[in-house]
């Protein structure tokens, strides 16, 4: 879904979920962009705008208050959230390149599941985060 009817057709879908809906890319959302002569990362940039203008919202009819990592000090992806909900603490990752995503994993997520008392960590990827990053996938910019 390389081009910008594709995405909103996609976004406009799960706004209409009944549910809150947290979305990660996986790698076919925009790294095989290249593949019909699109620019990753132009295509990430518009994927970003189109599914996290309120990157502290879920999607859906119900949305969920997420912590988008791009919030922290150190800023970074918005499509990397956490957020809790019946003593589990949740976060994605959008891992193409095991980069500050895990980082951010390890130390936020972690440290509010030790403060909360949570029994479970849940993580959700759209690839194997500690696997070896395919050489044609380019790296995602902040």
């Amino acid at each position: 879904p390389c081009d910008d009817a594709a995405y909103a057709t996609i976004r406009d879908r799960f706004a209409r979920a009944p549910f809150p809906l947290v979305y990660t890319p996986g790698d076919n959302d925009w790294t095989d962009c290249n593949r019909v002569g699109r620019d990753p990362h132009e295509r990430l940039a518009f994927l970003r705008r189109t599914f996290y203008a309120a990157p502290e919202r879920s999607l859906g009819r119900r949305p969920l208050h997420v912590i988008p990592q791009s919030a922290a000090p150190t800023g970074g992806f918005p499509e990397n959230v956490r957020f809790e909900h019946g003593g589990l603490v949740f976060a994605t990752l959008h891992v193409v390149a095991l980069s500050s995503a895990a980082t951010w994993l390890d130390v936020r997520a972690v440290a509010i599941g030790l403060a909360t008392e949570a029994v479970t960590l849940v993580v959700l990827a759209a690839a194997h985060p500690w696997g070896e990053r395919a050489p044609h996938h380019p790296t995602p910019r902040s």
